[in-house]
């Protein structure tokens, strides 16, 4: 086996689906290089976000593929299934104790236990193989070469330095530069903007504001989301629905807490505590995108937008493929689904080890792996497409003028057929 050449495996993007991505396919027995290459200097580079619930179906079941299900089960609050939605005269229109039922037996999938974003990608670095991930390659472009028709392709990097790989998988987040190789879609503003900021020891008047879960607050153009964290800390979003260049018009919104609790007059002061307590430094505004519906991704599913053969060992997953808004909760759950099952097309490709010695060999490989990756991108699709829609919808209901009417009914529905 030594005599032929591995398989080039380039994945870009060192988030969830992309380190998920990489655990599997190292754990496997295929002849192939994986590598990571990853934007940000270092995995301490900046803030990875807040909590996140990781569902059965989905991000659960890619932990235990992985073989990290009992080192995630160390850090998952299943007490952060609880949840409260008020209006903003702090009247409870929904409460939730949390966990939802008893936690399942060691090994056992079930509920929405909440896991910080930087725990669960501690897990997934510390799995990896050393050296696996390249810290500090900001991805420039994806250029096709091909040779007799042999495709590879050419990556290269801000810092100049160039790769050649047989196949590219792009997890490189909503501005996802492998993405623009394959299509040119972009993601759209949803109308609503965030203001994140940081509540570090809060005071208990907050704590029990917020409770072990999730705390909503909605009132039409207006909403404050309030998330339990691990370390005693509590992440605050409060979301404006505004035009896209709101933010831009009002520079001090990402300066001052003083400038964002003006955003909220007329609510009970109690809610504005939650403003009121966080750390100054800590507010970062980011406008909310999403893919338009139906998802432009995979390119089969939009007409005149075929995939070049050329492009044939590309694909994408995550946010890369089908960005929403994270009134779903589903962004990294389908992530790391998309990790799973695209682990095993490419495993699957790759058994028995191919013979990359001639054109002829490489190009008979290569049509085996595309079938493969397109297998995946239609399943793909269909799950994203099914968790686009309810995220729109939960957004819009969310931000509605009757809210948080509408959006309570659809959670009461939702939990009663989760049961």
């Amino acid at each position: 086996m030594s005599s032929i050449p591995p398989v080039r495996i380039a994945i870009v993007g060192a988030g969830p689906g992309g380190l998920t991505l990489a655990r599997i396919l190292q754990l496997s027995d295929i002849h192939a290089t994986v590598d990571i290459y990853e934007r940000d200097l270092s995995a301490t580079y900046r803030q990875q976000g807040g909590s996140l619930d990781l569902h059965p179906e989905s991000g659960q079941v890619a932990m235990k593929v992985a073989q990290l299900f009992a080192e995630f089960r160390k850090y998952a609050r299943y007490e952060g299934e609880g949840m409260k939605i008020l209006d903003k005269d702090a009247k409870v229109w929904l409460s939730v104790d949390g966990p939802l039922g008893p936690p399942p037996a060691e090994g056992e999938y079930g509920g929405r236990p909440e896991i910080d974003r930087t725990q669960l990608r501690d897990i997934l670095l510390d799995s990896l193989k050393p050296s696996t991930i390249h810290w500090g390659h900001n991805l420039q472009s994806v250029i096709p070469v091909v040779t007799e028709g042999v495709n590879e392709y050419k990556l290269t990097f801000a810092n100049e330095v160039q790769v050649i790989a047989d196949v590219v998988i792009g997890a490189d987040g909503a501005w996802s530069r492998v993405r623009t190789a394959i299509i040119p879609d972009k993601p759209v503003y949803t109308g609503v903007s965030f203001i994140d900021i940081t509540i570090r020891n809060p005071p208990s008047t907050v704590s029990d504001l917020v409770g072990p879960g999730l705390l909503g607050i909605f009132a039409g153009s207006r909403s404050i989301i309030a998330q339990r964290n691990a370390n005693d800390i509590i992440r605050v979003y409060a979301a404006l629905r505004e035009s896209p260049d709101y933010l831009d018009e009002h520079p001090e919104l990402g300066k001052s807490l003083s400038s964002i609790e003006a955003e909220f007059k007329g609510w009970h002061h109690s809610l504005l505590d939650l403003i009121r307590a966080a750390d100054p430094n800590s507010i970062i505004p980011r406008k909310i995108y999403a893919a338009p519906i139906p998802l432009p991704y995979p390119p089969s599913n939009k007409a005149g937008s075929e995939r070049q053969p050329s492009l044939s060992g590309i694909t994408l997953l995550g946010d890369a493929a089908h960005t929403m808004s994270p009134f779903a909760g589903e962004g990294v759950n389908l992530a790391m689904a998309d990790a799973a099952d695209l682990a095993q097309s490419i495993i699957g490709a790759l058994q028995p080890t191919p013979d990359l010695s001639g054109a002829k060999a490489r190009v008979e490989f290569q049509q085996l792996m595309s079938h493969a990756l397109r297998i995946f991108e239609s399943k793909m699709e269909a799950r994203a497409s099914v968790k686009a829609e309810e995220s729109a919808r939960n957004l819009e209901l969310a931000m509605a003028e009757d809210a948080p009417a509408g959006f309570v009914e659809r959670l009461k529905a939702f939990r009663l057929a989760d049961k």
